[in-house]
């Protein structure tokens, strides 16, 4: 396979073009050719669709809540690692810390939550904020967006159930975490 574009994956029949963008969209030929003939072609034309925004407004690295002392915080100190598994965390507020877990590193784009420490897939994210003795896990199926903003990923839900462990008391929290 000659092309002029650098790709990402090839397997019979597909090709990634991987953390792809606007700007990858176009119209895209491929040319099979067998000992320097061309002996089959096409063409097909791609259309990339920016991931949408979140569905609410919430201040950049901060979070809001049902709930005093959990989530409804400033967050000072934001950082990742990466690794099987990477994590986005960010402190802040009396002893409070929000994480946000993927499988593999995170592209722009939406994903489904799974309750717990770490996502089932990688699509998945699991996300939970520490807060004091306890850890409060946000409810599976919400959504988490992740975009590209000025070059830095950005992390962010809006309106999610979180579980409380201390009491009977529902727990809504949104968050926008951007990373330095």
């Amino acid at each position: 396979m000659e092309t002029t574009d650098s790709w990402e994956n090839y397997e019979p029949n597909k090709v990634t073009i991987d953390s792809a963008s606007i700007n990858n969209s176009g119209r895209y030929f491929v040319e099979i050719i067998h000992e320097g003939c061309v002996i089959e072609g096409g063409s097909v034309d791609v259309q990339i669709i920016e991931p949408p925004l979140p569905p609410c407004s919430v201040s950049n690295n901060s979070s809001t809540s049902t709930l005093g002392g959990v989530g409804g915080t400033t967050y000072t100190s934001v950082s990742h690692s990466g690794g099987i598994y990477y994590s986005v965390y960010a402190s802040g507020g009396i002893n409070q810390t929000i994480n946000f877990i993927f499988k593999g590193t995170p592209k722009p784009g939406m994903y489904l939550v799974d309750q717990g420490y770490y996502p089932s897939e990688s699509d998945h994210a699991a996300v939970y904020i520490q807060s004091g003795f306890y850890d409060f896990f946000m409810e599976s199926y919400h959504t988490v967006y992740v975009n590209e903003v000025n070059g830095k990923l950005q992390f962010s839900f809006c309106n999610c159930h979180f579980n409380n462990p201390v009491g009977s008391t529902e727990i809504i929290i949104s968050a926008k975490v951007t990373l330095p």
